[in-house]
């Protein structure tokens, strides 16, 4: 039955790619590595902090051409669906259908919400670690060791902050019997060495990722200060709020709604006075995640609420047990169909507001979809990638800038810098690409000479080059 239903979630995702469907910047880089892997080419010194995880799959991927990003986009999804389907399970195991019922459906309205909506659809790798996550719990609970050590160790590749639960999980098995323990050994060194292997191997540096996600918190005030000095403010282009404890928990809270949490609390109190070690294991291990990721930040590092989806889903996961104990204690009868009436009361204006939340998140994806398409299509019209490539050095919107190396079939670092002879990409400057378009030179400027390529909706596309002293 579980094989079925997982792959019932790969179809749902699949047929997700009907919709506005395009990868972001963290995305593409993936995206744009595999590649690289494959053609033993790597370079990690420009775009995302290196993840081994979406590299695996983007990897084989590129073999499929100019299918690879819509091939990761659906394992993204599906991973997201795969966190509520295990949340669904887990929660029965532990209170019956009923909860998993419940936790199934808190999981599946908080991708709904406005950042989950977001990540899932453009291809993020957090929702596929919460999957993971909450799929090696479920193996794990069916004493399953080895599925349930592998998944954690997918997951841990995706998110680092998981490899020290697949160390204390590990630690756990390792001596029983049946376990094998070369396996579990595997598993724990090749964390490590794919994390620091691909970045001593794309930067000769193992810790070059390390080491700029560390300088995030930096790098946010200078976008500030430059969004308060451009004056994009009053264009509607905002940057994200200085990282801190204080705003990750806040961010936190846009995942789940507030009888979620307080769901998940009255479980835990359950728990604890059922003993159930099962239930309390969870919660303490959704603490102890959270407060990781409370310390990066402190150590400089990004902190965004998307970080603790893993956690969320062992929240939701805690939600559900907690109403079915709730309910059951009532006595049963006309008594628990009150509780459950009372919580569905308590809840219905939240997911009102939730859904509505919908609404204006894919109209974001949609506009950022179109604004890909066009620029696929401008350079399509100008030649394609190999003869813009020939022409110059590539200047656009940084938001764009992983999508054109991989149109341009070029390292991340090859887009950016104005070197002439230069093609630069005028686009649209939105809160949704807020990056600045290239300036493009005068026509009576004649220090260089600018040529149209093409154009496309919004884009334009220009090849600048210098003109002699001799000729000017």
């Amino acid at each position: 039955m579980l094989p079925l239903l997982v792959l019932g979630c790969f179809a749902l995702a699949a047929l997700s790619l009907l919709l506005p469907s395009v990868p972001t910047q963290d995305s593409w880089s993936w995206i744009v590595w595999g590649r690289e892997v494959l053609h033993f080419s790597l370079d990690t010194t420009s775009g995302s902090s290196w993840k081994p995880l979406p590299v695996l799959f983007t990897t084989v991927f590129s073999v499929f051409g100019d299918a690879a990003p819509g091939l990761w986009l659906l394992v993204a999804r599906a991973g997201g669906l795969l966190a509520v389907l295990f949340a669904y399970r887990i929660a029965a195991k532990l209170a019956g259908r009923g909860a998993g019922v419940v936790a199934g459906v808190v999981a599946g309205f908080s991708m709904l919400a406005a950042d989950w909506l977001r990540y899932l659809a453009h291809g993020n790798v957090e929702p596929l670690s919460a999957g993971l996550v909450l799929g090696a719990v479920d193996r794990a609970l069916d004493g399953h060791r080895h599925q349930a050590a592998f998944l954690a160790f997918l997951a841990s590749l995706g998110r680092p902050e998981i490899f020290p639960f697949l160390l204390a999980y590990a630690v756990y098995v390792f001596f029983r019997r049946g376990t094998r323990r070369v396996v579990i050994a595997a598993l724990l060194l090749a964390v490590p060495a794919l994390w620091l292997g691909g970045d001593w191997w794309g930067a000769g540096d193992p810790f070059y990722g390390s080491s700029k996600a560390a300088g995030f918190k930096e790098r946010q005030q200078h976008r500030a200060e430059a969004v308060a000095r451009s004056g994009s403010a009053g264009k509607g282009l905002t940057v994200s709020g200085t990282p801190g404890v204080g705003n990750t928990l806040k961010g936190a809270a846009n995942i789940l709604m507030i009888p979620t949490e307080v769901g998940a609390l009255v479980g835990i109190l359950f728990a604890w006075r059922r003993r159930r070690r099962e239930a309390l294991a969870l919660a303490a291990a959704a603490v102890v995640l959270i407060l990781v990721v409370a310390l990066m930040v402190e150590l400089g590092y990004g902190g965004s609420p998307r970080f603790l989806f893993p956690a969320a889903g062992l929240v939701c996961v805690l939600a559900g047990y907690g109403v079915a104990e709730l309910s059951r204690s009532a006595g049963g009868g006309w008594r628990s169909a009150a509780v459950l009436a009372l919580v569905v009361a308590a809840t219905a204006p939240l997911l009102v507001t939730r859904v509505g939340t919908f609404g204006d998140r894919a109209d974001d994806i949609d506009l950022r979809a179109q604004l890909q398409d066009h620029l696929d299509q401008a350079v399509e019209a100008a030649g394609g990638g190999d003869r813009l490539r020939s022409l110059g050095h590539a200047r656009i919107n940084p938001s764009f800038s992983h999508q054109l190396a991989w149109d341009l079939n070029v390292p991340m670092g090859d887009v950016g810098p104005l070197v002439y002879p230069a093609v630069l990409y005028d686009g649209p400057q939105t809160h949704v690409s807020p990056g600045a378009s290239p300036r493009i030179p005068s026509a009576t400027n004649r220090h260089v000479k600018v040529t149209r390529l093409a154009a496309a909706d919004d884009w334009l596309i220009v090849s600048v080059k210098q003109v002699p002293a001799s000729e000017r």
